[in-house]
């Protein structure tokens, strides 16, 4: 029966309250994770993502070439004398294999710092610091940071057996 009011359009529902339908999202929503995202926002997000990883890329191919250097030589260091380190040698080569492993993290440090920000320069700083007293000779120094790293291992063992219950 015609009421007077013109025909209803085809998505018309007449048991539909308008609040319900505002709470619907509409249909060119992207749903993620229980949450309807714009596709427009979704867009941006990702073109943000992209710069990111493209400023990263950039700064990596754009330090200088002295840094990379210093990267594998920072690298031959460590790899070379990690292992004299660890091992049971005479004291004078660990004060030297410990000076090696600290320079070598510091020029690794110094070359992250290039590419990841200059925060990373703080601790080529002082690694480096850490390092001159061994540089001079001083087998005192080297004894004290030996037994500083021993007791700091020990603590730190004991927190994870404790924690865990061991």
């Amino acid at each position: 029966m015609y009421n007077g009011n013109p025909r209803p359009t085809k998505d018309y529902d007449p048991y539909s309250s308008p609040s319900a339908s505002a709470r619907r999202p509409a249909s060119r929503m992207v749903k993620i994770g229980g949450f309807y995202v714009k596709p427009l926002h979704l867009g941006i997000v990702a073109l943000l993502a992209l710069l990111i990883v493209a400023f990263i890329v950039f700064q990596m191919l754009n330090a200088a070439l002295l840094m990379h250097f210093s990267l594998a030589a920072g690298i031959l260091l460590l790899l070379a004398n990690v292992r004299e380190l660890m091992g049971h040698a005479h004291t004078r080569h660990n004060s030297t294999a410990l000076l090696n492993v600290l320079i070598g993290a510091a020029l690794l440090s110094a070359w992250a710092s290039q590419i990841f920000g200059a925060v990373l320069w703080l601790p080529a700083v002082v690694l480096l610091g850490v390092a001159v007293p061994l540089a001079i000779g001083r087998a005192t120094v080297y004894t004290t940071y030996l037994n500083t790293g021993r007791v700091m291992l020990a603590r730190v063992v004991d927190q994870v057996r404790r924690s865990q219950g061991w």
